[in-house]
């Protein structure tokens, strides 16, 4: 404890190392760029694959088509 003879300024303060907040802000800066990457990745994904699955379908209808005159065709060629 303080001795009360004791000046203020005769007590030297204890310099506390004060936290850097360049080292603080750098820290949140490096993870919302690290999540902003995640999600731009994520975002272009559901695109890509939305396009795939619009692809997909695409080929599926022309497919069916294709399906659908050769039965017709068989079904012609049974008649006969």
């Amino acid at each position: 404890m303080i001795q009360p003879s004791l000046k203020q300024e005769q007590i030297p303060e204890r310099q506390r190392p004060q936290p850097s907040r360049g080292a603080g802000s750098m820290s949140v800066a490096l993870v919302f760029a690290i999540v902003g990457f995640l999600l731009a990745s994520q975002l272009r994904s559901v695109w890509v694959n939305t396009q795939a699955a619009a692809s997909d379908t695409s080929r599926l209808e022309t497919l069916q088509e294709l399906y659908n005159q050769e039965l017709d065709k068989f079904d012609a060629l049974q008649k006969q």
